[in-house]
């Protein structure tokens, strides 16, 4: 259900919009958020996220133009295999993807680069890109190669995709200066995540300035990362998302809401809407208030620990939080949080919290150092479902 005839069957269902979380033909929008969520307009119904390789590549490109001027460039993802190949040789359209996907590496197209010029009109026709399947279940890389307008060095590259994360593309690109492999993204909220040390800068030519630069992704983590804010953003009128097959952390999904699966939609239901009570304000600010003090927490179990998953949850968090913005920004309500770290709205609750933070930190060091890393997936797992469930209570 990947056109707009057929997902405006569920407009005539009675839905008021329709969101697809894969690449969509002849739909009204495609919004990538972080890139060009403002484009969005209440008039349009049949939205599509775009696809995975897509969401990551749209944040590089966006980063590089905006901070250097981005003249053309070639994408090449090393994209992990997906549910059109074959375990064996057996016949396809395509004959390379044909072929065995679990022992070989397999070149096929890729409409992802392409695809950024529907999300970067500036940009259009700049960009090519090849994909390379190769026998990994999940987790892809995409190696963005720039010419650039402005002399660059890596650092000042790494400079921008960093003050990026922080700002514009906050939740949805996260910066990292760890050595990654592919393994390492999987369940990551995050649509780009950078890996700040493969990045290269050099002189190609007299006035030619030459930059590659790597993010990794998680192709099957949801479809594209961002359905979520997206459903957010979309349902700004006052329109609750509810999960389909691909539940991408809404309510609903076939597993449990955490959105296993692809290239399903996600649709609408309708609940009132217009202009928000003086309740409703209210709670939507300190709901702002409360995704800030989540993220500020993980982020400090982060630099006290050195574990992913407390960065994993704070990425998640400030997603979340990006998505809360976007609706205060919409009905005009000063955000509590610019500038300021977060607080509890309850303080009987906060009161608690804070006498049992100094007993769990000296737990938390014995207790982990007894768990296996599968336990701390599998907390990391639950903890972003609580998460997810989270975000879904103020789409509804």
């Amino acid at each position: 259900m990947r056109t707009r005839d057929a997902a405006a069957g569920h407009l005539k269902a009675g839905a008021q919009r329709v969101l697809i979380s894969a690449p969509g033909k002849d739909v009204d929008a495609t919004i990538v958020l972080g890139v060009n969520g403002a484009a969005y307009h209440p008039r349009q119904q049949v939205l599509s996220a775009a696809a995975c390789t897509t969401n990551c590549a749209a944040s590089m490109v966006k980063v590089l133009h905006e901070a250097f001027g981005l003249t053309r460039g070639f994408l090449t993802t090393v994209h992990a295999y997906t549910n059109d190949q074959a375990v064996l040789d057996t016949p396809h359209k395509d004959p390379r993807r044909a072929r065995s996907a679990a022992v070989n590496i397999i070149p096929t197209s890729t409409g992802a680069a392409k695809a950024i010029g529907l999300v970067l009109p500036e940009v259009a026709g700049r960009l090519d890109g090849v994909a390379l399947r190769v026998p990994v279940e999940d987790g892809s890389i995409c190696d963005l190669t720039c010419e650039l307008a402005v002399p660059v060095t890596a650092a000042e590259v790494n400079d921008a995709f960093a003050a990026a994360a922080d700002r514009d593309l906050a939740g949805v690109l996260r910066y990292s200066e760890r050595p990654l492999v592919s393994r390492d993204v999987v369940g990551d909220p995050a649509s780009c995540v950078f890996d700040s040390g493969l990045t290269q800068a050099a002189v190609l030519a007299a006035g030619v300035v030459g930059a590659g630069a790597v993010s990794v992704l998680a192709p099957a983590w949801a479809g594209p990362g961002p359905a979520g804010p997206a459903a957010a953003t979309a349902s700004m009128p006052g329109y609750g998302m509810h999960g389909g097959a691909n539940g991408m952390g809404m309510r609903g999904g076939d597993s449990a809401g955490m959105g296993w699966g692809g290239g399903t939609c996600l649709w609408a239901t309708d609940v009132p809407s217009g202009t928000l009570t003086g309740a409703q304000r209210t709670t939507l600010a300190a709901m702002a208030e409360e995704e800030k003090l989540a993220h500020d927490l993980y982020q400090a179990f982060g630099g006290r620990y050195d574990a992913d998953v407390f960065d994993r949850i704070a990425a998640a968090e400030t997603r979340h939080l990006a998505a809360v913005r976007t609706l205060l920004d919409r009905y005009g309500i000063a955000d509590p949080t610019a500038g300021k770290g977060g607080r509890a709205v309850r303080q009987r609750r906060r009161a608690g919290h804070l006498r049992q933070v100094p007993r769990r930190r000296q737990r938390l060091p014995a207790r982990g150092a007894r768990c296996r890393g599968e336990g701390r997936e599998l907390v990391y797992q639950r903890l972003l479902m609580a998460s997810q469930h989270h975000l879904a209570a103020f789409t509804r």
